[in-house]
């Protein structure tokens, strides 16, 4: 028996968990019985706790736009925690909400720390003033060079980093 194929929908864009696009996914999940499909969504989506009116799991950015706001993370209590795979934090270092939103969720789901990157020395620069200090210039963005400072706060039973290895 073979490994079945997993289908991320919505991931150059987000999942809006509208009536449409769920009837989209049911005519692909009813055509490929054999696949398993789950929505790529993020907090402040309006219609996401539609989410708990569909068989699909749900993997849910917390902090789109990097900055946490409470009002939205709590959103994430409405949605079922069976249709949740994981929730996504974005990191970028020297910011504690970032690191206490991660502490406090995983107290509850599984979280998986995407390190952000920038595209240019501008826009990293209103995140992180002393940069050179995280980031370094690789594959034409800015990488976090050592995943090490995590340590602190990964529990690697609830925790885990995107692309921990550089792969």
């Amino acid at each position: 028996m073979k490994d079945p194929i997993v289908v991320r929908v919505g991931v150059n864009n987000n999942f809006n968990c509208t009536d449409a696009e769920f009837q989209q996914l049911d005519i692909l999940s009813n055509l490929h019985p054999d696949h398993i499909f789950f929505v790529n969504s993020n907090i402040k989506t309006p219609n996401l706790t539609a989410i708990n009116d569909h068989p699909y799991k749900a993997v849910l950015t917390l902090n789109p736009d990097l900055t946490v706001m409470d009002n939205l993370v709590n959103r994430l209590y409405d949605i079922d925690s069976k249709k949740i795979a994981f929730v996504r934090i974005k990191y970028i270092p020297e910011w504690p909400s970032i690191i206490d939103l991660i502490k406090r969720v995983s107290k509850t789901h599984k979280v998986v720390i995407t390190n952000q990157r920038f595209n240019s020395k501008k826009t990293i620069a209103q995140f992180i003033p002393d940069y050179k200090k995280y980031y370094e210039f690789s594959c034409s963005r800015y990488r976090l060079k050592d995943l090490s400072i995590l340590s602190d706060i990964v529990d690697h039973k609830k925790v885990f980093i995107c692309d921990e290895k550089g792969l």
